[in-house]
């Protein structure tokens, strides 16, 4: 088995490392009760860090992967990068057998800094490179107008996006004027086709189980497989889970 290690996940690992051996990097108590939404450094307005906080605890009710916000003044000197992942390691952010956990953290030192932090288990629907463009398009053009809560929505929604797989990707797709026209003129000659011939042999003859039209009615939708505990209204969030991080994810500076 051959396992493919980035510079990113080795600096992660190394510093790790070093963490464990030379004492453990402090960090701040989770709030109690719990939240996902953790503004230490009240760039948020209450109404804001409040439609953020149901959002996300629809999510984590109805999927079971948690996305967690925090801004913190400053990193003790320590880089965004590794700070996030340590971070959402300690607090346990995700389940603990999915691993399926995401951390956005804002850090309002010199340089300020954004960084999304994946759990192994989300890794694959949210790539390092999906979540630097999450950053770099709907993130730091938002934070740069000092929009935090702009910024922060636009990002988790992208986020939640992926993880059901309804992402429509970035910037505008071009608009045909040519293929609607074109369908609707084929349409027609189809439908004049088949109703000439349905007079001439007696008309129409359907195939397949009876009552079935051919076309789906409705549609199964995503099923994430998690739970749903209802509600999912402000302080409503139930607590981590114990989720692992080995240092996925991307971030920018502003």
């Amino acid at each position: 088995m051959r396992f493919h290690w980035d510079k990113q996940r080795l600096l992660f690992l190394l510093l790790s490392l070093f963490v464990a051996v030379a004492g453990a990097q402090t960090f701040p108590e989770r709030s109690a009760p719990p939240k996902l939404v953790n503004d230490f450094a009240d760039i948020l307005s209450a109404d804001e860090e409040q439609k953020l906080e149901q959002k996300l605890v629809a999510f984590d009710d109805s999927t079971s992967t948690q996305i967690c916000i925090v801004s913190l003044s400053n990193l003790d000197g320590e880089p965004a990068s590794s700070y996030a992942p340590q971070l959402a390691e300690a607090w346990g952010v995700g389940d603990k057998k999915r691993n399926n956990g995401i951390l956005i953290l804002v850090s309002m030192d010199n340089p300020r800094e954004v960084f999304i932090a994946t759990g192994y288990g989300v890794e694959e629907f949210v790539t390092d490179g999906l979540a630097k463009r999450i950053i770099n398009e709907h993130m730091l053009p938002e934070f740069k107008q000092q929009r935090y809560y702009d910024g922060l929505n636009k990002g988790s929604d992208d986020l939640m996006q992926l993880l059901k797989g309804t992402f429509k990707g970035f910037g505008k797709k071009k608009k045909s004027k040519s293929v609607p026209a074109l369908f609707v003129v084929l349409a027609i000659v189809l439908f004049v086709i088949f109703a000439s011939r349905g007079q001439r042999g007696g008309g129409f003859r359907t195939y397949g189980r009876p009552g079935w039209s051919g076309f789906p009615i409705g549609g199964g939708g995503w099923h994430s497989g998690g739970r749903s505990s209802g509600g999912g209204g402000f302080g409503g969030f139930g607590g981590f889970g114990g989720g692992s991080f080995g240092g996925g994810g991307a971030g920018g500076s502003w």
